[in-house]
């Protein structure tokens, strides 16, 4: 209790109303001060909840979580288009004992800059998406452990200027001993160097291969490997010309239907943006597509590559192609480059 000096009377009365005053102000004032944290701590999490929903509801949109679909009906059917892929591969391992893969990649050029080795149209040997360091014919059978089993300068097509073919042996796993593969299998990765010229063409090639069931053969390591239309896997890595001019990713494949799922990625800057929804619409299962700016180096398609080998299938294919991506673009974290990708 609050001892009383000696004053009068009125005096420690009127102290005493001070000090009770005192008192209520500064309750009144912790009460306002724990509404006002209690409505800013609110307001946090709505704007951390809206922030997430716009990230993930939108192809273009760097999230953390780029693996998950971006609406319902959407994730209803990437679910079944999964399963599809899944028995496809199982169905293929069981009767071929290998999978194989096609890649699609134009040459960079760089007409403003003719003296450029790494992006002249027509010399795939230095060029940064097959010759130099990181483009496939190299980085794939040094770094990536592949063994390029056949390379030559196409199969007449004029605008192929290199063609190689990689295998890897996929060892017994968890991920495939779940789903009753209990055997080694092949992977076979079948990589096709358009001229610069042909950007287009080689971006509409994936999807007009498996749309219209264009087979590419290839007798080699004492089998006769079906890649093309045939393969398990297409994909496209290069420049994203369709940036510059939009074309309909389908238009290419008219009047063809894909009558049989297909994986299919696109590793080229903003792919998600122009490419993801029609491709699945026309029947496609996402393997991979990108939402911000990607260099073309095949360390990425390596990452897909290396999920399909284990069988960590679906979202295995995007942490392992960020994984790869973190790797090789030092000072990348692996949420930032995770949420590169878009499934």
């Amino acid at each position: 209790m609050r001892e009383k000096f000696p004053l009068n009377k009125n005096e420690n009365e009127k102290l005493d109303d001070f000090v009770k005053s005192n008192a209520e102000l500064r309750l009144k004032r912790a009460q306002q001060g724990a509404v006002a944290i209690a409505i800013l701590l609110v307001a946090i999490i709505v704007f951390l909840s809206f922030q997430r929903e716009e990230k993930v509801d939108s192809p273009d949109k760097e999230t953390a979580d780029s693996s998950q679909p971006f609406s319902a009906e959407l994730a209803a059917r990437q679910s079944q288009q999964s399963g599809e892929f899944e028995k496809l591969l199982i169905d293929r391992i069981r009767r071929d004992g290998y999978l194989t893969v096609t890649v699609h990649t134009a040459l960079l050029s760089s007409p403003e800059n003719a003296n450029d080795q790494f992006r002249k149209a027509d010399q795939p040997s230095t060029n940064l998406v097959w010759g130099a360091l990181y483009g496939i014919d190299t980085h794939f059978p040094n770094a990536a452990k592949w063994k390029r089993i056949l390379t030559d300068r196409g199969d007449g097509n004029p605008h192929f200027l290199r063609r190689s073919v990689f295998k890897k042996t996929s060892r017994p796993t968890e991920h495939w001993a779940a789903r009753g593969i209990t055997e080694p299998f092949d992977v076979y990765v079948l990589a096709l160097a358009w001229h610069g010229d042909r950007s287009l063409d080689a971006m509409q090639a994936p999807v007009r291969d498996a749309m219209c069931s264009i087979e590419r053969t290839i007798d080699a390591d004492g089998r006769r490997l079906r890649f093309g239309g045939d393969s398990v896997i297409l994909g496209y890595a290069g420049e994203n010309i369709l940036l510059e001019e939009y074309v309909d990713p389908i238009a290419a494949a008219h009047p063809c239907k894909l009558n049989e799922i297909r994986g299919i990625f696109y590793l080229c800057s903003r792919s998600a943006v122009v490419l993801h929804m029609p491709l699945i619409d026309a029947g496609f299962h996402s393997i991979l597509f990108t939402r911000g700016n990607l260099p073309p180096e095949a360390y990425t398609i390596n990452g897909i590559m290396d999920a399909l080998l284990i069988g960590d299938l679906d979202r295995g294919f995007t942490d392992s192609a960020a994984t790869q991506f973190k790797r090789y673009q030092k000072g990348v974290g692996m949420e930032k480059a995770r949420a590169l990708f878009y499934r």
